[in-house]
């Protein structure tokens, strides 16, 4: 979040259409929530790009209600899976990864971007901004092998888009 060509931007202004990043470090699935209350129904965006999970409080149930408000507009939701963080990441990026198969929405896997060597396991900490000894957020390398990532797997986005 500290960069200004966070993976978002990089990828909405790929698209070339009309993007709002909505993005705030330290929020928590109950957050996006409650602005998703003011934001979907404002803004009807096609897609909505969400990557949530690091900071706890993701449930199936609560990434189901999510994406059931969502398309409740008509938004078609882009769950991503989370970067790699610490020991928790796999077990969160597995309830993500249940919503993503039982509901075939579309994801960047943000995991592989910020590993090493793509493995999706091994973090890859100069794809991170060192935070004080803490390694969370994406610098520009890893917002840029997101992106990266990104053009692989929503490709269908892009080509909607008229890009590819």
């Amino acid at each position: 979040p500290y960069y200004r060509d966070r993976f978002a931007n990089l990828i909405g202004e790929k698209l070339g259409k009309p993007y709002f990043v909505s993005g705030r470090s330290g929020g928590g699935i109950a957050g996006i929530l409650e602005r998703m209350k003011t934001e979907i129904p404002t803004l009807r965006p096609n897609y909505v790009f969400v990557t949530i999970g690091t900071n706890g409080g993701n449930t199936e149930a609560n990434l189901n209600q999510m994406i059931d408000y969502c398309e409740g507009f008509g938004t078609k939701v882009i769950l991503n899976l989370i970067p790699l963080f610490d020991g928790s990441t796999a077990g969160k990026n597995t309830i993500i990864q249940n919503v993503v198969t039982a509901r075939s929405l579309m994801s960047v896997k943000t995991n592989v971007a910020t590993s090493v060597n793509g493995d999706g396991i091994t973090k890859d900490n100069s794809k991170f901004a060192n935070e004080a000894g803490v390694f969370i957020h994406p610098n520009e390398a890893g917002n840029l092998a997101i992106y990266k990532r990104a053009l692989i797997d929503i490709e269908n986005v892009f080509v909607e888009a008229g890009v590819f």
